[in-house]
């Protein structure tokens, strides 16, 4: 009855789980970097952008960019979409990016040429003033600061009103976009889409991967596992047996995560996977030793009571130990890796209640009651014959193997590339040419915020010339208000007034025909200041809000690599914090990112002691002897070198995403060591093949479900789970394998040792 209202109460709470794609919310929350692009977002909202990519010529892309515009801004979800600077602002505003310096030496010269008269078409001198021409054509060619196009590529950039982490928003959002642009195009033949980019894109393509890869990798698991277990028990009544408890222990396991949580990401989306092949060992073992139990006594009570009596204390110490191995995500820096150890720890304890629970009424309802003669007949034969006065050579040539392998676990690399972890041809190096330039220009600009006017003026000052330098390598292009509003504009408008008054001068005629076509773009120009709420929206929706003092710089590279975002932290420091000492906040989402990549080279070696240390305890406080408890530990390690040089040799990455696969792979191998241990000791010698015939046999099929359902993730759409599939697949595998031979070999020497072995 208590079950029952559980499930009903955990599902309830499962309904409102939310599903969240934003891996800054899972950044440490006392980290600077985090806590800026938080006040950030708080300050101006959750906002990104739409970046769109066309190419084609200038003639057929400019009217598909212009009735993008406006369909964009015809929709209420848009507050501005922008391709370029419009018009009647073009040469307004790039005459303002003329320097004071320029102006008044072209200046000086057209006067020293007017004051000629009539003299200046004299050939000798007319040579001279020629070079008027040029220095001038600088009137006719200014540019506004502003880049939107370059490389043939014409950029559309599209300002929603609402957040791509808000799905209400972005689905609805993105499936606009992505309908009419596809139906724009379908009318322009001759223009190529290169790139649709942003967060909007990500945000929700991510999330759709998520729904579709829980769903897809759980059903996929289910299947496996439910047929290798009704293969093995030769039974199909043991399905239900087996899986109804681990159906109870999920669906707690989902409202526990909604009560704690709230939500789930791209981390703790496939614990359903995980908890498929984790928390059927318990049914497996459990049920494996009643039907041996059953064989011997016919009685269902009897055998129910000897088998938890036997089976239950290592199936609670194999939860437990598990339990504390996933725990040791929790001293994990990143939040995502802290949620999922949280949510394993709990659900695999979950399923051992749930097991504990319901198991033996699914037993007493649905069981055959039908003894298996095969658990007492002789042991099977095999060619393989190892006598225990040799078996200590074995396991000391297994530990030098071992030793080994462990020198190749350095060699397996880490996968910082977020976008390689996305689904096949998302990944950065698997775009073309056109399409990484699109996408650099794409990513989130970095927010300098100062105290005023003047620490702006200074910061955007200093930044423009390094950039004119090209000193740094991981921005390309920053801006601010005073990229089209120049804090010297009255100084140089007083000097661009002058030179509209020359050419009214009636000595013009004489100058050179190029410079007078220069001049006379001035003719009734209004060089009036301009003021930022002059700008037309678009321009000043580029520049911020008006409210505060901002640069925005734009960052260059792979920005999806947390290794270049934590080179980009290294150059703003070294080129903009560091030099400049007055007061500036910097803030962007590839900055706190950045420490990701700090964490991840600390937080490896965190998790794998703690994980290590927790494994040792628990095994200790279970064994009652810490010789044994080191001889666990012992083999543990043995199959986690073969484990990691199996990864290294197909191939297989560490990331973000399968990281969790060593604390999955530790906590699954020191469960079938324990369960090994504890019948080898209670058969005692000469009885090492029986207990392998059944607790080794319940042992052995739980680690096959646990791999056949880890590999459904095989099958996932997005590379990380996949990887995560591929690492506990091959991982798992030789884990289970040194487990299964180290465990036999170790108490036949022990015996040997003790001259305890048997004669024959």
């Amino acid at each position: 009855m208590l079950s029952a209202l559980l499930v009903v109460l955990s599902v309830a709470l499962a309904t409102q789980l939310k599903i969240n794609t934003n891996i800054l919310e899972l950044l440490p929350p006392d980290e600077p970097t985090t806590q800026a692009v938080k006040r950030l977002q708080q300050e101006d909202g959750k906002i990104g952008v739409l970046t769109i990519g066309l190419k084609g010529e200038e003639s057929n892309v400019l009217p598909v960019l212009n009735q993008l515009q406006e369909s964009f801004e015809a929709n209420d979800m848009v507050d501005f979409a922008v391709y370029n600077i419009p018009e009647e602002w073009q040469t307004k505003l790039g005459l303002l990016q003329l320097k004071v310096s320029d102006l008044k030496d072209l200046e000086s010269r057209i006067q020293s040429g007017l004051n000629l008269g009539a003299s200046a078409s004299n050939p000798l001198l007319a040579s001279q003033l020629f070079a008027l021409g040029p220095l001038s054509e600088q009137l006719n060619q200014a540019q506004t600061g502003l880049e939107l196009s370059q490389d043939g590529i014409y950029r559309l950039v599209v300002r929603p009103k609402g957040s791509p982490y808000d799905p209400d928003f972005a689905r609805p959002f993105w499936y606009f976009s992505e309908s009419l642009v596809d139906s724009v195009l379908a009318e322009n033949q001759n223009v190529d889409l290169v790139w649709v980019g942003g967060a909007y894109r990500h945000a929700v393509e991510d999330r759709e991967v998520i729904i579709r890869d829980i769903s897809a990798t759980a059903g996929v698991s289910l299947g496996f596992v439910l047929l290798l277990v009704g293969v093995a028990y030769r039974d199909f009544r043991a399905l239900p047996i087996l899986f109804v408890p681990l159906l109870v222990g999920s669906i707690f396991t989902w409202g526990f995560v909604a009560l704690v949580i709230g939500e789930v990401n791209t981390f703790t989306s496939t614990f359903t996977a995980i908890l498929l092949g984790l928390g059927v060992d318990f049914s497996i073992h459990l049920y494996s030793r009643y039907r041996e139990e059953f064989s011997e006594c016919g009685d269902q009570q009897s055998a129910l009571i000897r088998a938890f009596e036997c089976a239950g204390p290592p199936c609670f110490t194999a939860a437990v130990t598990s339990a504390g191995g996933f725990l040791a995500l929790r001293f994990a820096g990143f939040v995502g890796f802290q949620q999922l150890g949280l949510v394993l720890a709990a659900g695999v304890l979950l399923c051992l209640f749930a097991v504990v629970t319901v198991l033996p009424l699914m037993i007493l309802i649905l069981d055959a009651k039908v003894t298996d003669q095969n658990l007492l007949r002789p042991p099977f034969t095999t060619n393989v014959e190892v006598k225990y006065r040799s078996a200590k050579w074995w396991i000391m040539g297994l530990f030098v193997t071992s030793m080994l392998a462990w020198t190749i676990i350095p060699k397996i690399s880490f996968e910082y590339d977020l976008s390689a972890l996305r689904p096949n041809g998302m990944a950065y190096n698997e775009l073309t040419a056109a399409e990484r330039s699109v996408v650099r220009k794409s990513f989130q600009p970095i927010v300098v915020s100062t105290n005023s006017s003047e620490d702006l003026i200074a910061v955007h000052n200093h930044m423009t010339t390094l950039l004119e330098a090209k000193t740094p390598k991981y921005m390309h292009q920053a801006y601010s208000v005073y990229s089209v509003l120049p804090p010297d504009q009255v100084e140089r408008l007083t000097v661009l007034k002058r030179l509209q008054a020359l050419n009214e001068h009636p000595n013009i005629v004489y100058l050179p025909t190029a410079l007078q076509r220069n001049l006379a773009l001035l003719s009734n120009r209004d060089l009036e200041p301009i003021a930022r709420g002059d700008l037309p929206q678009s321009v000043q929706g580029l520049l911020g809000d008006g409210k505060s003092h901002r640069l925005f710089i734009l960052p260059n590279g792979n920005m999806w690599d947390i290794r270049e975002n934590n080179e980009l932290a290294k150059e703003l420091d070294a080129l903009l914090v560091e030099p400049l000492d007055f007061e500036m906040e910097v803030a962007g989402e590839y900055l706190a990112l950045a420490s990701l990549y700090r964490l991840i080279s600390k937080d490896g070696m965190v998790i794998s002691g703690v994980a290590l240390l927790l494994v040792f305890l628990f095994s200790w406080w279970d064994i009652k002897s810490i010789k044994r408890a080191i001889s666990a530990m012992l083999i543990l390690l043995m199959g986690m070198s073969w484990a990691g040089a199996g990864l290294y040799f197909s191939n297989v990455k560490i990331s973000l995403v399968n990281f969790v696969g060593v604390p999955i792979m530790m906590g699954i191998g020191i469960d079938v060591i324990i369960h090994l241990l504890h019948r080898i000791s209670e058969e005692g010698p000469g009885k090492i093949r029986f207990a392998l015939r059944t607790t080794g046999f319940a042992s052995l099929l739980s680690s096959i479900t646990t791999i056949l359902s880890f590999s459904s993730l095989l099958f996932a759409t997005n590379r990380g789970l996949h990887s995560l599939g591929k690492m506990i697949v091959v991982g798992l595998f030789l884990v289970t394998m040194i487990a299964f031979i180290a465990v036999p070999l170790g108490w036949m020497s022990t015996w040997f040792q003790r001259q305890q072995a048997p004669r024959q």
